[in-house]
């Protein structure tokens, strides 16, 4: 089954809600049938190393949130991007030419901690961020809180947990996508479910 095209009444709309919150979802940017073996094999590989007992004990593996590549089987979901309209809809809020894009995964795993409240990145340096969810992303197993319209001026820290900025966990269904500004507040949260969650970037 092909992907759909963005048509210009959908671009129109997701820069509106792009300009105004600093992120917007896009339905069924990738095909979900192809995301769920890449997930599979994401999952495969994690439980491997993590049987061979080659991971650090610390960092992600303490918090929940582990940052790994989703390995050459992900090469779909960048040619998809593509064809659903997606990359050229990054490109036009760019406004200048971008490079390739890098390539990630959040690994979410059972049992993880909410993270603090952070954006990605430098401030001063803002850039673009793709997430593809690779499962359907839900409360029960950690979906990303976003702090909508926080892109809009530099926040301090102490300010996002005194004053309390609206939140938002928008829930997707595998092969959705979000497109965020780097300068957006966001966090991940707790995974309550048995099986990592991975999420593409």
């Amino acid at each position: 089954m092909g992907i759909p095209q963005l048509s210009p009444d959908e671009i129109t709309v997701a820069r509106r809600h792009f300009e105004r919150d600093g992120y917007v979802r896009l339905e069924g940017a990738v095909p979900a049938a192809r995301l769920a073996a890449l997930a599979r094999d994401i999952r495969h590989a994690y439980q491997d190393e993590r049987d061979r007992r080659s991971l650090f004990d610390g960092g992600g593996n303490l918090s929940g949130h582990l940052n790994c590549f989703p390995g050459e089987g992900s090469r779909f979901v960048w040619d998809a991007l593509r064809t659903s309209g997606v990359a050229d809809f990054v490109q036009s809020l760019a406004g200048q030419p971008l490079r390739m894009p890098n390539i990630g995964c959040n690994l979410n795993l059972p049992g993880s901690h909410p993270q603090n409240e952070h954006i990605d990145g430098y401030a001063a340096t803002p850039f673009l961020i793709v997430n593809v969810a690779a499962v359907d992303t839900t409360l029960d197993n950690g979906a990303m809180e976003i702090l909508p319209r926080t892109h809009r001026r530099a926040w301090q820290y102490w300010e996002v947990a005194l004053l309390g900025p609206p939140r938002r966990r928008p829930l997707l269904l595998q092969g959705d996508a979000i497109v965020r500004l780097s300068t957006l507040w966001h966090r991940g949260m707790p995974n309550a479910s048995l099986v990592p969650r991975p999420m593409l970037a």
